[in-house]
């Protein structure tokens, strides 16, 4: 199973539905993209470990990045 997926520098605004199905993501890596909100999305991978959402646009976090509670390492850069 997919545990890593690095994902950075490809221009993306949103990420697609199927995301949460991968079930045992424990680290996710999103920077340098285009991401104006937190992809709620992201609240379904209950495995996540570290997620790298360090330079996008967003400037506020959605109250479901708590639903994240494996979450220790979060780049906000």
């Amino acid at each position: 199973q997919l545990k890593k997926l690095n994902l950075n520098n490809n221009e993306l605004k949103n990420l697609p539905p199927e995301i949460k199905g991968i079930k045992n993501l424990s680290s996710i890596d999103l920077s340098y993209n285009h991401f104006e909100k937190f992809p709620n999305s992201l609240a379904l991978l209950g495995q996540l470990e570290k997620l790298n959402f360090s330079f996008n646009p967003c400037v506020t976090l959605s109250t479901q990045i708590g639903y994240l509670s494996e979450l220790k390492v979060l780049n906000l850069e």
